[in-house]
């Protein structure tokens, strides 16, 4: 049973990493372009987004 679960799991990664190339290929795997039409799909989406304010969780204290 958990070798066809693995199985799945590999197919459905691979998917995602042939999905993901291909998507960066549209913008010549330009990191600029690619956040830009992320943004400009965002804003034109109909579901709602949230914007959390960065958490600051201060700096950690070593020995005495």
């Amino acid at each position: 049973m958990q070798e066809i679960t693995k199985v799945r799991e590999d197919q459905i990664i691979e998917e995602i990493r042939d999905f993901r190339a291909r998507y960066a290929k549209q913008f010549d795997n330009d990191l600029s372009k690619i956040c830009e039409d992320l943004k400009k799909r965002e804003k034109s989406s109909k579901k709602k987004t949230v914007s959390l304010e960065p958490k600051y969780l201060g700096a950690k204290k070593y020995g005495s």
